[in-house]
C-alpha cells in the first residue's frame, strides 16, 4: 500500500515537472531547417506573453490599445522576428581554384502565424542561405528584455541535427562551423 502510494505521488511530481517545462514563459524553440526543396526554413514556438511584452517595449509609444489577434498586432510581431534575425553565412567561392569566402546575411521571407494562448507559433523561408557554406554565425536574441530568458536553437538537416541555448552568457549568439560542413 505505501509502495503503492509512493509510486501515485512519483507520478505526479514527475508530471508536475514536465508540464512546468512546457509552458516555461523564459524559454522559446528556434528550428532552422533544411527543407526537402532544398531551401531553409526558420520556426519559432514561444510564449506569446514574452513576444507580446519585447514587441510592445520596441513600440511602446503608441501602441498601448494593440489588440492582440488583430492584423496591426501580427504584423508588428512578424516585424520583430524578422527584424531581429541576424544571421550570417560565410560562402564558399572557388574563383579559379582560389577558394574565398564570402559573409552572406540572410533575411525572413514569407511566412506563417498561429497566435495561441500559450505559445505562438511561427515559419518563415530563409532568403540567401548559401549551398556551399563554411560557417553561419547566429544573433537570435528574442525576448532579451527578459533576465532569465533562454532561446534553444535547433539545426535540422534531414537526420542530423545540433542543438544549442542562447542566452545572457553567451549573448543570444552562437558560431557553427561542423554542422554546415558538407
Amino acid at each position: 500500500m505505501i509502495q503503492r502510494l509512493c509510486r501515485m505521488v512519483l507520478v505526479v511530481l514527475l508530471s508536475l515537472s514536465s508540464a512546468a517545462l512546457a509552458h516555461d514563459s523564459n524559454v522559446a524553440t528556434l528550428k532552422f531547417i533544411h527543407l526537402s526543396s532544398g531551401k531553409w526554413g526558420f520556426e519559432l514556438n514561444a510564449p506569446l506573453y514574452g513576444l507580446d511584452r519585447s514587441m510592445r517595449q520596441i513600440n511602446a509609444d503608441n501602441k498601448k490599445d494593440l489588440v492582440a489577434g488583430s492584423k496591426e498586432y501580427k504584423e508588428l510581431i512578424v516585424a520583430y522576428i524578422k527584424s531581429g534575425f541576424d544571421v550570417t553565412a560565410l560562402q564558399r567561392v572557388d574563383k579559379g581554384g582560389k577558394i574565398t569566402k564570402k559573409p552572406i546575411q540572410l533575411s525572413l521571407g514569407k511566412g506563417r502565424i498561429k497566435l495561441g494562448n500559450h505559445t505562438t507559433s511561427m515559419i518563415f523561408e530563409v532568403i540567401g542561405m548559401p549551398k556551399n557554406s563554411d560557417k553561419v554565425d547566429f544573433k537570435l536574441s528574442y525576448m532579451s528584455d527578459d533576465k532569465a530568458q533562454q532561446n534553444v536553437l535547433r539545426l535540422i538537416d534531414g537526420e542530423r541535427k545540433a542543438r544549442h541555448t542562447l542566452d545572457k552568457i553567451n549573448d543570444y549568439s552562437v558560431s557553427e562551423v561542423s554542422f554546415f560542413k558538407e
